[in-house]
């Protein structure tokens, strides 16, 4: 009777909760504040949230694999939903999720994107005829216009080309992709992603038309299977030492991914050619038992020396010049995994094995190497004991461990202690670290505190790398804190702020010693909603860089986002920013709305302005067309870029076009 009023005065005075915005890109938003982040890496967690968007979970079947997807979600969070319905029954709206120990008021707003709430279906055999008959089905393609042409696009002689080949593109300068996915219940998913970036010839030289095809195909729960992935698929065990495929976020969200844990194989749907397997990978359960198995075969882009050494991989996908396309996935990587866990009661103890061989020798890891760890994790009502330990060849070792305490209902704090040896070596290893998983030791502490519509949040991460790296010819050490705050008053009305400082030591030539190098960046941001269809975003960036015997530098930027929707079928979005920065040193990152598996954001530097305009039209609930201009004008410059990218003028436009049909 307790869960039914609350229910009832949910759905009675809870109305507020039924608006859903199109806002969950505020996630990356506040991941892009911690500023170290890639362009790819951003993409990547884009496109997989986009797709558990537009196939949201229902939260009553919904499994801890499902919801650790979700990077806001901690595995206490997740813990506390599964624990809810439980005790009390499927949840009958997203309302109760007020009723759910520790899940706040931001964490609420956002998983309106992602999840649903409805009653289970009574289990039946699953037959192919209502796979095909309810299965969802869609096509979206996309093409990039830039209006300008770079030096790679020019004219060039012959005899130019003939002592520089690599001056000149091997295709146009448009980009475009293409993609079809079909997905039932998400149970049941299959699909294929072709792409062809700009410079990168379509058809011609390139005998099957897209550059990079990415087919897959996913079973989970259906047949008598747990999961089992085929075609182009990313895997993760672990805590990312031995194996982690996905995407690697800021300090801040990388812990409470640890929090979760991370495990499992699925589709690689992503235009990114990188992070990847080609071949199989099974799940299977018995009892309390979790065995997987993965079997690869993959091609990658490699620079190899006198034809018999792989000097190191390259990863940025694009093959556009006759050096780039000589080296498109010229080796392949044989790759071999297994993994048993067993779980019961919220501890789970597993290990892990990889091994992996080169089609040539490479001049880090040999012709190939194995590795094996073993992962343990602890959860009770008020802490969580987690961590991996790895082995690699040429006795290297990578450990790993977290606790996190519930201090109080609405205060957590989470300390992290890792050590990488300087030997320690894996091709795929993908962990919380400064650097790369070697050379680093560091411990890291963080709070959470939430109250009501307040939440904040902040770390403070000392690290040591025990010898030399890039730009420190001897051991170095370095401090990274950060600090942020968030009020937000309804889905739309938000108030953001953020400051991050790093301090790092580094070569100084002048004195020939190690000289700290720092850094600030600063973000406040405002949102205000204008009545039912409008709304205001401002962003103001602040950074700063100093290093002994330099001059202070600095940047400035000011960000503003209009958005209007008067009607559900016409959305539109401006935006304005205005920069002026010191050199690159202090360039700052700027977001703005873009197209469907996209996030887009810019990195600028120097002095100018950008504008960039959205449109998106539906024509039927199935059929919509969106369209993106961007203009950059810089004040301080002749030429934007250098080398093939080279744009001869001040200014630079672009326009993008996308379709999307689903049925």
């Amino acid at each position: 009777m307790k869960k039914v009023f609350f229910v009832a005065m949910i759905l009675l005075f809870g109305g507020e909760l039924t608006v859903v915005s199109n806002n969950w890109e505020e996630i990356l938003e506040t991941v892009l504040m911690e500023d170290d982040i890639s362009s790819a890496e951003l993409e990547r967690i884009s496109e997989e949230l986009e797709i558990i968007s537009l196939n949201p979970l229902n939260i009553n079947s919904a499994s801890y694999e499902d919801l650790a997807q979700l990077p806001f979600l901690s595995g206490w969070q997740i813990e506390n939903i599964h624990e809810y319905i439980y005790l009390h029954g499927q949840m009958q709206t997203l309302g109760e999720l007020q009723l759910v120990g520790g899940i706040d008021y931001h964490t609420r707003e956002l998983l309106k994107h992602f999840l649903y709430a409805a009653p289970l279906e009574v289990k039946k055999e699953i037959s192919a005829k209502d796979v095909f008959k309810y299965g969802k089905q869609e096509i979206v393609t996309r093409m990039d216009i830039p209006m300008y042409k770079r030096d790679g696009f020019l004219y060039h002689s012959a005899e130019e080309l003939e002592r520089y080949p690599n001056r000149a593109y091997l295709g146009s300068r448009y980009s475009h992709n293409l993609r079809y996915s079909f997905n039932y219940n998400n149970k049941l998913k299959f699909g294929v992603t072709a792409d062809k970036d700009a410079g990168e010839p379509f058809f011609g030289k390139n005998r099957y038309g897209y550059d990079f095809y990415s087919p897959y195909i996913q079973i989970k729960d259906m047949w008598g299977l747990k999961n089992i992935v085929a075609g182009n698929f990313k895997a993760d065990s672990g805590y990312g030492l031995l194996l982690n495929s996905g995407f690697s976020l800021g300090k801040s969200m990388s812990v409470s991914e640890m929090d979760r844990g991370i495990s499992g194989f699925r589709p690689h749907s992503s235009v990114s050619e990188q992070g990847y397997f080609i071949g199989v990978g099974v799940t299977h359960t018995i009892g309390k038992y979790y065995i997987s198995m993965m079997v690869a075969h993959t091609l990658a882009d490699a620079t190899i020396k006198s034809d018999t050494l792989i000097s190191s991989f390259k990863t940025d996908g694009y093959h556009r010049t006759p050096s780039e396309w000589q080296k498109k996935r010229n080796v392949n990587i044989n790759t071999i995994y297994a993994g048993i866990s067993r779980r019961y009661n919220g501890t789970v103890i597993g290990v892990n094995a990889i091994s992996e061989r080169f089609s040539l020798p490479t001049k880090t890891y040999g012709e190939h190497y194995n590795s094996v760890s073993a992962e343990y994790s602890i959860r009770r009502s008020k802490y969580h004991f987690a961590g991996e330990t790895a082995f690699s060849g040429h006795s290297g070792i990578a450990t790993l461990n977290m606790l996190s305490l519930k201090l109080f209902t609405n205060t957590e704090l989470r300390m992290l202690y890792r050590f990488y040896s300087p030997q320690y070596k894996s091709l795929r290893a993908n962990a919380f670290a400064e650097g790369s998983v070697s050379n680093e030791e560091g411990i890291y502490a963080g709070i959470t505190h939430t109250r009501g519509k307040f939440r904040i949040t902040g770390y403070v991460d000392r690290f040591h790398h025990p010898v030399a790296t890039s730009g420190a010819s001897l051991p170095s050490n370095g401090l990274d804190t950060k600090l942020q705050t968030e009020w937000k008053n309804t889905d739309e009305m938000a108030l953001k702020w953020s400051v991050k400082y790093k301090s790092k030591q580094q070569d100084h030539k002048e004195s020939g010693t190690m000289q700290y190098k720092q850094t600030v960046r600063s973000s406040l941001q405002w949102k205000q909603p204008f009545g039912s269809c409008c709304s205001l975003q401002t962003t103001l960036n602040y950074s700063g860089y100093s290093f002994p015997t330099g001059s202070y530098e600095q940047g400035f930027s000011v960000t503003e986002l209009f958005t209007f929707q008067p009607s559900e079928r016409l959305l539109t979005n401006l935006t304005l920013h205005g920069f002026c920065t010191d050199s690159y040193n202090t360039s700052v990152s700027i977001y703005e709305k873009g197209l469907l598996y996209g996030f887009n954001y810019q990195t600028l530097y120097g002095q100018g302005v950008r504008l960039a305009a959205q449109i998106k039209y539906s024509f039927t609930n199935s059929l919509y067309i969106m369209a993106k201009f961007g203009a950059t004008k810089y004040f301080d410059r002749e030429t934007i870029g250098s080398s093939q990218q080279q744009i001869h003028s001040s200014h630079k436009e672009d326009l993008s076009l996308q379709l999307r049909y689903k049925f």
